[in-house]
């Protein structure tokens, strides 16, 4: 009536039905409760959802070009951990998905597909590329496969459009018969999870990694330290818990890789290197709670709490409890906090939750050099890009002003399809740019033999 809100047409004619449709699906409307309209909630829903699908999409033609590649009739179980991962992934988000469908919670399934889609793009295929790109991918073909599927329901025409481009590499016997092969994804059986790549130990071990890559990057944003520019050593200090550490033991050459560090070091008790922190503990009363059950005695527990030595406090956090002048508190009453002091110079502390990690935020020439080549690797594959080659065509690239071995010797091992070198080729120019990294000018140069 007030003709408050764009016309739904100009919505779907600017973002698309998927878009709107999966906008409201998250939104109070299926809840029967009042719905205040904003055009940015459905341009987040084509940022964060539809985009990143349509580019793992994307990156999979890239490495199925031609119509020879036929997806398995049965995904064998992988050797690769982070192929068991996101199967894994996939498997729970099935099953949750279907559990909140089953209970017409509608708007619990975007969240679940926002953490799923960010699994899959940010770090399945990101830190993949390199191997994705010498081998059958069977696992993301199976993947992607099966989530267009699933998403059917909540975004029909893309998912529509991603499985008549992916059905033909996918044999009649696993569609059915001949006429419905390129029919249509809505006359697909709806997935199951399949319990046989379930892993909750691997799902439990990726959190644990993806907690620590978040708190060192928060870390490198406040030293405005680059990314790409290596690191000497982090400390993770997670007080007396080895199923964590070790969860990220496992994963040790991913959780390097990812933070770009040469040495890890796993800490479940401060006396392990008393010379790096200490560690003091800091009780913080819930006093709404406390004072419903100490009454005239919130004082005197108080004072008492103030008082409580390092060693009682420590006992609390892992007995849960504590008593006070005949009144028996917990976690419910009191918070004890674990707090970290005298950190070595030259580290950043940073805490996520209940874990501590140490960056050594010194950064010398050699780092920074290393840095700059690792820029100047990244420049290269998106000049590579830029011009259509694929990840398995190999070109010559010759980078001008590289004179630090470091640098050089890094960009050497970077590639596999690529044979960079600083010196003149006489082969056909695909293209060159000019690239300006920290003060420094280099020339990269493509040609093909």
């Amino acid at each position: 009536r007030l003709k408050n809100y764009t016309e739904p047409q100009v919505i779907m004619d600017e973002h698309g039905a998927d878009a709107l449709r999966l906008y409201l699906i998250n939104s109070p409307v299926v809840r029967a409760e009042p719905l205040r309209f904003k055009d940015d909630g459905v341009r987040s829903i084509v940022k964060d959802v539809l985009l990143p699908w349509l580019n793992a999409f994307k990156f999979l033609q890239g490495l199925i070009v031609g119509d020879d590649y036929r997806m398995p009739e049965r995904l064998a179980s992988p050797e690769n951990v982070m192929d068991k991962w996101i199967l894994s992934c996939l498997s729970t988000l099935i099953t949750n998905v279907r559990k909140e469908m089953s209970e017409y919670k509608l708007y619990a399934v975007v969240p679940k597909l926002l953490v799923f889609i960010e699994n899959l793009t940010n770090w399945y295929i990101r830190l993949n590329r390199k191997r994705l790109a010498g081998e059958r991918p069977d696992v993301l073909f199976h993947v992607l496969y099966t989530f267009n599927i699933l998403m059917a329901p909540f975004a029909p025409f893309l998912s529509e459009n991603l499985y008549l481009q992916m059905s033909k590499h996918v044999a009649c016997n696993q569609q059915g018969n001949e006429e419905s092969l390129y029919k249509s994804v809505h006359f697909q059986d709806y997935p199951q999870g399949e319990e046989a790549f379930k892993d909750e130990d691997i799902e439990r071990a990726f959190g644990a990694l993806q907690r620590v890559v978040e708190a060192v990057r928060a870390i490198r944003d406040q030293h405005n330290i680059n990314l790409k520019t290596p690191l000497y050593r982090i400390v993770v200090y997670k007080h007396e818990d080895k199923v964590f550490l070790d969860d990220l033991l496992s994963l040790d050459a991913f959780v390097k890789e990812e933070l770009n560090v040469f040495d890890i070091h796993y800490m479940d008790s401060p006396n392990d290197d008393d010379s790096l922190f200490k560690v003091k503990y800091e009780a913080q009363p819930n006093f709404k709670v406390l004072g419903e059950v100490l009454k005239g005695d919130m004082k005197a527990v108080q004072q008492q709490l103030k008082g409580a030595s390092q060693s009682e406090l420590e006992t609390f956090m892992q007995s849960g409890q504590i008593t006070l002048l005949n009144h028996t508190l917990t976690h419910e009453h009191v918070q004890v906090k674990r707090l970290v002091y005298d950190v070595l110079e030259g580290y950043a502390v940073c805490s996520s939750g209940d874990v501590v990690i140490l960056v050594n935020i010194n950064i010398d020439g050699k780092l920074r050099a290393m840095g700059v080549a690792r820029e100047l690797s990244n420049r290269v594959q998106r000049l590579r890009k830029s011009i259509g080659l694929i990840p398995s065509d190999h070109v010559f690239v010759q980078v001008d002003n590289v004179h630090d071995p470091d640098q050089m010797d890094y960009l050497l091992r970077a590639f596999k399809q690529t044979t960079i070198s600083d010196g003149d080729h006489d082969g056909v120019e695909l293209a060159s740019e000019q690239v300006s990294i920290d003060d420094a000018l280099f020339k990269v140069t493509i040609y093909r033999q």
